[in-house]
């Protein structure tokens, strides 16, 4: 019965997602533009690494859910590009167009 139980258990962890997120390393912020019907921000940052398997080292589409969220994280983004200020973004376990790592997230350092 013990074998039974750890096989399944094993079945099951291969099968479920592994839903990685987690905060990036400081990055600098190299470029950005506003994509899309729906204003996607995309970011150019150097100083990243690839933290979702099969996403490109820093390379991030920016999602929200309400303009006037986008609208604080565009700022946000513009401000600390502009003032040479470095920034995390929290990335979700999945790639979106291009590629790219999603962020929903951002925080800007000194």
């Amino acid at each position: 019965m013990r074998q039974f139980l750890v096989v399944i258990s094993i079945l099951l962890s291969l099968i479920s997602p592994a839903n990685a997120a987690g905060w990036s390393a400081e990055l600098t912020i190299d470029s950005m533009f506003v994509y899309g019907h729906n204003d996607q921000i995309v970011i150019n940052t150097s100083g990243g690494a690839v933290y979702t398997a099969g996403c490109i080292a820093d390379r991030w589409f920016l999602t929200s859910n309400t303009p006037e969220r986008y609208a604080r994280l565009y700022s946000t983004l513009l401000s600390a590009m502009h003032t040479g200020k470095k920034v995390k973004l929290w990335y979700v376990d999945s790639c979106t167009t291009w590629n790219y790592h999603e962020a929903q997230i951002v925080a800007a350092y000194k």
